[in-house]
């Protein structure tokens, strides 16, 4: 089983696509802000979105953008799935005790290493109403009967009397792509669970048109993958709460056990998620103490999530320019992209124009 809605990736420069970010998240009424993630509808799993909004935020949504236009041509979808269908053979699908099916390790694993990749079945536009259902509608007869029978194998936890539909499966398993309402529902990618402790990430190549999972923790051989469905930055109870609405409990180890200094943890995580950019306006230097403390807490709390390490990073990075201190800007620019490494891969579009920046080079967006 898996499920949830959210938004997706971030980094590069341009102050003035940051207010244009914040005014388009301010007048889509469907968001709903939750911690630090923007969260649209119900359904679409999170990737995980920047402890502020980043400038170039909307560079990559236009790439993801782009990206969907061409996956919508059945040719080039038709081509990617026969070369990326699924995890690699260092994890394989099998049925996990409690949960269904899931994903494990077939061999020791490495933090950053990519572990599935897939091209999509269907892609969602995710705007729900009668033309997003004859659009699915249509993916789904194009699809050879194969694979329509891998996507009705899928989970659908808004099933009525046990009997499935095309709407509640893609809204059970779709993945978020981009920062719009687009989403994406692959065969195998959806077999992955979810944690509150993840030890594997999401990641949208644009580029290639491909959902990926990469490690973001060492894992034992026949250790469960498990990513995040939702922003895990805040307490048991409130995360339970949004878990509820999927049909599922999470019995992860953040989960299981009343732990109140690890709630306290959270909370403080989603306190600076949600206050480091307004400070920053004012106060760089103290959202620069914010941003220290917030992977301090990722660091005691054991959460492997590389993309939040990653996008505090790049904020760092900004505020540290924004103070006139290149050496201290470089700094927070090589620590951005070595977890850009860990949770989106060397070629990935955030990945390389983080290495730009960790070099040296100049500030800008990258259309």
């Amino acid at each position: 089983m898996a499920l949830t809605w959210a938004a997706g990736p971030s980094p590069l420069c341009v102050s003035a696509a940051k207010e244009r970010t914040a005014q388009a998240l301010r007048q889509a009424p469907t968001f709903v802000r939750s911690g630090g993630c923007a969260v649209v509808y119900i359904g679409v799993r999170a990737l995980p979105q920047s402890a502020v909004l980043l400038p170039t935020a909307l560079c990559l949504a236009a790439a993801a953008k782009r990206g969907f236009r061409r996956l919508r041509r059945g040719t080039a979808r038709r081509a990617l799935a026969e070369m990326d269908s699924g995890c690699r053979s260092n994890c394989k699908v099998m049925e996990i005790q409690g949960k269904g099916l899931g994903v494990v390790a077939t061999e020791t694993l490495a933090k950053g290493e990519l572990v599935a990749s897939e091209a999509p079945l269907l892609h969602s536009s995710g705007l729900g109403g009668a033309a997003w259902l004859e659009d699915l509608g249509s993916q789904f007869r194009a699809l050879p009967e194969a694979k329509q029978q891998q996507v009705l194998s899928l989970a659908d936890t808004f099933a009525s009397d046990g009997e499935k539909s095309l709407a509640g499966i893609v809204r059970t398993n779709c993945f978020r792509c981009g920062r719009q309402a687009e989403g994406v529902v692959c065969a195998e990618v959806s077999r992955f669970n979810h944690s509150c402790l993840p030890n594997c990430e999401q990641s949208w190549d644009a580029r290639g048109e491909l959902m990926q999972i990469w490690t973001s923790a060492d894992i034992r051989i026949g250790e469960e993958l498990c990513v995040h469905y939702i922003d895990v930055r805040a307490s048991a109870a409130e995360r339970g709460e949004e878990l509820q609405q999927f049909g599922f409990r999470c019995a992860c180890p953040a989960c299981s056990v009343v732990d109140s200094e690890r709630d306290r943890r959270r909370s403080l995580m989603k306190g600076l998620v949600e206050n480091t950019g307004r400070v920053g306006k004012s106060d760089p230097k103290e959202a620069l103490e914010m941003v220290s403390q917030a992977l301090q807490l990722y660091d005691e709390e054991g959460l492997h999530v590389q993309s939040f390490r990653k996008n505090a990073s790049y904020y760092a990075y900004e505020l540290a320019l924004g103070l006139g201190d290149g050496e201290l800007a470089g700094r927070w620019a090589r620590k951005a992209y070595n977890f850009s490494l860990l949770c989106h891969g060397p070629r990935h579009f955030t990945t390389e124009a983080l290495r730009g920046f960790a070099e040296g080079g100049p500030a800008q967006g990258v259309v």
